[in-house]
């Protein structure tokens, strides 16, 4: 019950953004969408794929492209950023969604792809990837709006 608030949550937030966007009307719509429940170190997750399933499902009926990831490891979503960001590239509306593990250490949040091996805080930098990485990312394609959506 609480998953599917969520996701109707932020897909009517997500629609009400659009909508009072005149420009946005037949405009490029991108969004990358991450849902990682089993990893090698930490606690499954129960949710996370079924999360993120939902929300491409909305964000399609909303028009948007959508690059579905489930259960990712890090090398998939190292290269998922770059076929996001260049089908992203000069869009109205870039939007990013991740469900799954993150941690935050020395300031920094990381996101924990599906194989990280996270057995002590120094693993975060060489495992996980940084959440910066996901803004640079979006920077760097030039959308005229960004969205991203941690859960």
């Amino acid at each position: 019950m609480l998953q599917t608030f969520r996701i109707v949550f932020f897909a009517t937030l997500i629609g009400t953004i659009i909508a009072n966007s005149q420009q946005l009307h037949a405009a490029k719509r991108v969004a990358l969408v991450i849902g990682n429940d089993t990893y090698e170190t930490l606690p499954a997750l129960n949710n996370a794929r079924t999360d993120a399933k939902g929300m491409a499902a909305k964000l399609r009926g909303l028009g948007f492209e959508v690059i579905l990831k489930l259960d990712v490891q890090r090398r998939d979503m190292g290269r998922s950023l770059a076929d996001f960001e260049g089908k992203a590239a000069n869009a109205e509306v870039a939007l990013v969604f991740y469900a799954g593990h993150g941690i935050q250490a020395n300031g920094k949040n990381y996101l924990v792809p599906s194989d990280g091996r996270i057995e002590v805080e120094e693993d975060l930098r060489f495992e996980g990837i940084e959440s910066g990485a996901f803004l640079q990312t979006m920077k760097n394609a030039g959308a005229a709006l960004n969205i991203v959506i941690l859960d």
